[in-house]
């Protein structure tokens, strides 16, 4: 697949390497996801 994508930028005259890459914030994991969020009165 790598190889494609290489040919396929080279053939759109680009580099064949991409020179950055984007991250959606959705897709990024964070460290206090765990937290506590709000209040349950169900749970009381």
């Amino acid at each position: 697949m790598d190889k494609m994508v290489q040919k396929v930028r080279v053939d759109a005259n680009r580099t064949p390497e991409p020179s950055y890459g984007l991250i959606d914030s959705q897709s990024v994991k964070t460290i206090n996801s765990n937290e506590n969020r709000g209040f349950d009165g169900g749970k009381k």
